[in-house]
């Protein structure tokens, strides 16, 4: 995999920080190319969970849902991943049947990661710098995104339907958000990081 960081090369001494009234002895910076370049080898270079996120009905409450694990799903339907049954399987397969037994509703399978079939020059920046130096644009890529919808009988459905979409190769569903920067000193053992204290193997 390539990925080509096209920003011109910049001279330090074009830097304002370069002014000897700062007293800095030297400054490290980065680029916004650079950090996307980087966060997408770490996507290309690693495979990262799959995450699931299943919902139960809500009997007293049809406007709400229950969350579920899918382990207690697959347990309370003695065995049925709704990730495997396949789009439009009618309601009278016995895996649907079991899964609406259970009042099973939604749910949502994504693994972080780069979009099959796009180029990664080609996806927009993961990371965006902004105008306000607080935050940052943050786009999460996937690898894998799948979505399972168990519709019940009803009076638009009589029959009930089983609906299921999937990220396409070369069509990227991508998540938006803004997220905080935060401003810290780490010492020279990483020991201020919460990242490297949940990830103590990483630290090395």
């Amino acid at each position: 995999m390539e990925i080509v960081d096209g920003s011109p090369l910049y001279q330090g001494p074009g830097c304002n920080l370069s002014n000897p009234k700062y007293g800095y002895d030297f400054v490290i910076s980065t680029t916004q190319a650079s950090i996307n370049s980087d966060l997408c080898m770490y996507l290309h270079n690693n495979t990262l969970p799959c995450n699931y996120f299943c919902f139960l009905s809500n009997p007293s409450n049809a406007n709400e849902v229950v969350p579920v694990t899918l382990e207690d799903l697959v347990a309370k339907t003695g065995g049925v991943d709704p990730f495997k049954i396949p789009w439009d399987t009618p309601h009278t397969d016995p895996r649907v049947q079991a899964l609406t037994k259970v009042g099973f509703a939604v749910g949502v399978k994504v693994r972080m990661g780069l979009p099959p079939g796009v180029e990664p020059k080609d996806l927009p920046p993961i990371l965006e710098l902004v105008d306000n130096p607080q935050f940052a644009r943050f786009k999460i890529l996937f690898s894998d995104f799948h979505v399972v919808e168990n519709e019940l009988v009803n009076s638009a459905s009589p029959s009930g339907k089983w609906s299921v979409w999937k990220q396409q190769p070369g069509h990227p569903w991508i998540l938006q958000t803004f997220v905080n920067l935060f401003h810290a000193s780490l010492d020279n053992q990483l020991n201020g990081s919460i990242h490297f204290s949940q990830n103590p193997a990483k630290k090395k």
